[in-house]
This record gives C-alpha cells, structure tokens and sequence, in this order.
C-alpha cells in the first residue's frame, strides 16, 4: 500500500513462446516478476482530488494540481456504491483465475491502493475509460472511467460498462490490446482478434473494431486467462471442489471457465438444442446466441457461448430437453442426455452415457471401455475400442460393436446388432462381440463388409454354448445368447451398415 506520491514494486517478464500469451503482453507486472506465490495487491477509491491525495510530479505523477491532468479535471468524481460493486466483481473476476488477492483500502494522504479508480473527464473525448500498466511511478495501476457514464446505472455482467472495467483492470495487470504491437511486438491476426478471445480486444468481430455485441464477456477469456496465469501463475484452488456448472435455455452467456479441480458437470435445461464440448479450448452452445453488428451494417448470430479454459478438466454433462449434441473429453465422463433426440460423441476415457430420458438417440463410444444406457426411442448405438457395455433398451435399436469384447443387449423391440470383422486398420485388435438377449423373429445380426453368402458358410459350423450359439466369422468370434441356432434369415447384409 504505497503513499500517494509513492509507486509500487514492479517488474519485467519475459515473453512467452505461445502468440497467443504474446500478444496480451506488454511486459510490466506487479512484484518482482519471479514470485511462485500469490500476490497480495490493494485497491482504493478516491474521494478527494487535494493534492494531498496525488503525486504532483511531472515524472510519474500527474503534474501540478493547477494543471489539467485526470485527479484535477473538473468531472473528477468518486465512484458510488453500485460503481464500487462492479469494480469488487470485476477484480474478483481476475482473482479468480490468477494468483492474485485484491485487499481493498481507504485512502488516507499517507496511504492509497496501488489500483485507484475513479471518473475523470480528461482526455475522454473517444474513450470510456484508461488505465496505467504496472509502474513503480506513482500513477501505476490507476484506472480513470469517463465522467460521461457518472450517472449510469448500467454495470452489471454483459453490460459495456461492466467488461470496460474487466478490461481496464487488465491493463492494470498488465495486459495490452491484442492488436497493438507494443511490448512483446505480437499481435493477433484479425480472425482471432474478437472478444470470445479477449476482453483487451475492440472487437466483437474478426477485428472489426466497429463491431458490438449484445451481451458483453462476463468473465476474462480463453487468451486472457493464458496471458494472466503466465504472469502471476494460475489459482488452482478455485472451484478446486466438485462444481456445477448451470446454464438454462433463453438466458444470456458469455463466457470462459476457469476451474482448479474436482469432479465437474456441466448442466444445462431447457427445450432448445443445446451443444455442451467438454474439451478445453471448445464452444459450447448454451441459452440465446449472441448477436453482432458488424461495422458494414450486418447483423450475426454467433451461438457459441461458453468455453472451457486450457488447462481445465470438466468431466460431466447433463442436456436438457431439446434435441442436445454433447462430446465428451479424455477424462472418464459422465453423460446424461435427458429427453430429446441426442447425439453424443464419448472421448479416450472410460464414460458412462445414459440416454434413457427418451428420444430417438445417436451415441458413438470412446477408446476405452464405455457403458451405453439406451431409452425408449430407436437409439443408433456404437462401441468404441475398448470392453463396451451397450443396452439398447426398449425400442428399435441399431447396436455396433466395436474392437474389443463388446457386451450388447437390445433390450424390447425389434433390434439390430452389428459385428465388425477383420480391419486391416487394427489388423491386432481382439473382436468378441458378446450378444446377451437376441429374440429370433424380432432381431437381427449384421457383419460389417460381409455378404450373406459368407455368413452362411461361417454359420455352417457353429457351435452350440450355454444359453446360445456362437461362430467365427473374418476374425471375429460371435457369440449370440437366447438362441439354438441361427439361421441366414436371422441376418441383415453387412454393407447396409457403417
């Protein structure tokens, strides 16, 4: 907590290898630029612009209290209590994701936050708002916001005043525009330069920095979050529990997740279409798109609103009602997909799909073993690589056995279970399909690239097991429960089915 004529220890970092982090860095950061720990910052909101209360140097300060600088303007004004709010939420927001505490102080002539913010008039003919980057001169990490928004009342998350404080704050960090090549020299390419990136752009859209949007970023982004962490390091104990994510249809999201640990879902409800990516770096699609207006005049939808943060493990998801597409990441996942006709692409990890709340579903499995749960609806069911569990349950199902001792059972209805044979792809892979309820008359087998003729040969030595039948057919041993014997009628040719 320096005096008001006093700065602030700094340093300078060196840059990263990613362009990413690059092109956020001006190079300045509070501390000695080497701490491992978490950095402890104070913040205050001037109520005075004495001269007392200012560094009147013309080296780092703001010059004589006759001149015209921010703290003398006329329009100097202190924040109110709503103001306040916003500016404790904004800093939380970087807190959050970064080895940072905010303490709050009073101002006193003796001692000042090393954040300051307040609203001045000076030199914000085009601007809503400024900040100083890191410094151990005086005016270091101040952030002066245009007298022009005094009175408004606007400064809630998705509000321009409320992303104009994340954004300021980040610069008092020290973060610059993305597209300036200042400091580290790199800036982004247009097609990356847009806020679902960063808070420090101009940009709603591919550089246009005539671009809005209706529903401003609510959180630092996906580059933000790189950049900030790079700096002071990550705060892995945030959200370091088990954590749920809720969204709901109709509402207004923009945003990035940051979360430290524990097993995560992501929840979302409703009956519109949601897309729910667990993989780090991905959109998901979740309550209203985002509307842009582009500087030529056009009007954009942009659907994708919520993205996981690099780094970041989210292991869970539940859809909603409407018709939901959800891809799952490495981790062993769960997934619900709730009523609707789903479609949902499992990752590396071992996962456990439950499509049971109805709907006509789609699922295609992972590389390691993954239990599928099917519902009422004619569900289309696909092992992976890995020792599958598949039910199709009631309905008519088309069941896929993958590479690997595969269990399937149809469940009711009149279901089809497809066999793979010899893959020149994965010419060692162990093929065991196991078939637990098959009811002749009702359900049919399919192998994959083999014709009748050749199921018909294979069938020719069959073999008799308890409770079924088993065969050998292109390297794959079938084994099919709650039958005598097969016949060709009990098979579908294998080219109808990929």
């Amino acid at each position: 907590m320096p005096a008001p004529s006093e700065g602030t220890t700094s340093a300078t970092v060196a840059f990263s290898d990613d362009y990413r982090i690059n092109s956020l860095l001006e190079g300045p950061v509070w501390g000695s630029g080497t701490s491992t720990g978490t950095i402890t910052i104070s913040y205050s909101f001037p109520f005075s612009n004495q001269a007392a209360y200012w560094s009147t140097s013309t080296n780092g300060g703001y010059g004589p209290a006759t001149g015209a600088d921010s703290p003398w303007d006329a329009e100097f004004a202190e924040l109110n209590d709503q103001q306040k709010s916003a500016v404790r939420d904004a800093l939380e927001l970087w807190s959050n994701v970064a080895n940072i505490a905010f303490v709050e102080v009073t101002e006193t002539t003796s001692n000042v936050g090393t954040l300051r913010f307040a609203f001045t008039g000076h030199e914000m003919e085009s601007s809503a708002a400024y900040a100083y980057l890191p410094s151990t001169a005086p005016y270091g990490g101040d952030v002066w916001i245009s007298s022009n928004d005094l009175t408004s009342t606007q400064w809630s998350p998705g509000s321009f005043n409320f992303q104009t404080l994340v954004h300021e704050i980040g610069h008092a960090l020290g973060l610059k525009h993305p597209f300036d090549d200042s400091g580290s020299g790199t800036v982004l390419a247009a097609g990356e330069d847009y806020y679902g990136n960063s808070v420090m752009s101009y940009s709603a859209w591919n550089g246009d920095q005539s671009s809005q949007i209706d529903f401003e970023a609510t959180t630092p982004m996906y580059y933000d979050i790189l950049a900030i962490q790079y700096l002071y390091g990550a705060n892995m104990g945030f959200n370091a529990g088990a954590t749920t994510y809720s969204y709901a249809a109709g509402q207004n999201y923009y945003e990035t997740i940051w979360d430290g640990g524990g097993s995560d879902t992501i929840v979302f409800t409703g009956t519109s279409a949601a897309v729910i990516d667990l993989r780090a770096g991905a959109w998901s699609e979740l309550g209203s798109p985002r509307t842009i207006y582009t500087g030529e005049g056009d009007q954009l939808s942009q659907r994708e609103t919520v993205r996981i943060a690099e780094g970041v493990l989210i292991e869970n998801a539940t859809g909603g009602s409407g018709n939901d597409t959800i891809t799952g990441n490495d981790a062993d996942n769960v997934i619900i997909g709730g009523a609707g006709n789903d479609s949902i692409v499992a990752g590396l990890g071992g996962d456990y799909i439950d499509v049971t709340g109805g709907g006509n579903n789609y699922v295609n499995g992972g590389n390691q073993g993954d239990t599928i749960l099917g519902g009422a609806g004619n569900d289309e069911l696909r092992a992976g690589k890995g020792l599958d569990s598949i039910d199709g349950g009631a309905g008519n199902d088309t069941i896929y056995a993958g590479l690997g001792t595969d269990t399937m059972i149809g469940g009711s209805g009149s279901d089809v279970f497809v066999v793979r044979g010899f893959d020149a792809r994965y010419p060692g892979a162990l093929l065991r399909p196991r078939i637990e309820d098959f009811e002749d008359g009702f359900d049919r087998i399919a192998v994959q690239n083999v014709t009748l003729a050749e199921v018909e040969t294979a069938l020719a030595s069959q073999q008799a097991i308890d409770g079924g039948v088993q065969f050998t057919i292109t390297g794959a041993i079938v084994t099919v429960l709650g039958v005598s014997a097969l016949d060709t009628g009990d098979f579908l040719a294998g080219n109808l089915f990929v």
